[in-house]
């Protein structure tokens, strides 16, 4: 498999008229929209929430392709990610730092090329790594076997 150099992806928001609007990504349609807290409806996830879901998406995706690579199956994942945001005076609000738990669960026989691949996706996400330049970000990964 070759790797592209240079990759570029965009989305396309329109408002919905209320207090969030509609995001197209590629062939993918989804709303946002702003927290009931902030006078939203809540109708979709707001843009925090999105970040955290990429995130977390970004390191699952990157477990899975090492893990093709490696020709090993995970028998589950899971990733949640928390965000602190605070507000800082008339800054306004800042993302704080970004808390990760990221467990893989697996066979005895693929524990160990597993714990690899989990390794290599917390290396090498590509958000992950993008941010931890501006924002404090911890990942606590943990490889067991599947209960």
């Amino acid at each position: 498999m070759r790797f592209k150099k240079h990759l570029r992806y965009g989305v396309k928001i329109k408002w919905d008229g209320e207090t969030g609007g509609f995001v197209e990504a590629y062939r993918h349609r989804f709303r946002l929209d702003t927290p009931e807290e902030w006078g939203g409806m809540a109708k979709g996830p707001c843009p925090d929430e999105l970040l955290a879901a990429s995130i977390g998406g970004c390191l699952l995706t990157t477990l899975l392709h090492f893990a093709r690579r490696m020709d090993v199956r995970p028998r589950d994942v899971d990733v949640r990610v928390s965000m602190d945001i605070a507000l800082r005076g008339a800054e306004g609000y800042r993302i704080r730092g970004v808390e990760v738990s990221f467990i893989v669960e697996a066979d005895e026989e693929d524990l160990e090329l597993l714990k690899r691949c989990a390794e290599w996706a917390v290396k090498y996400c590509h958000i992950t790594r993008s941010l931890e330049e501006a924002i404090p970000l911890k990942v606590d990964l943990k490889v067991r076997l599947s209960q």
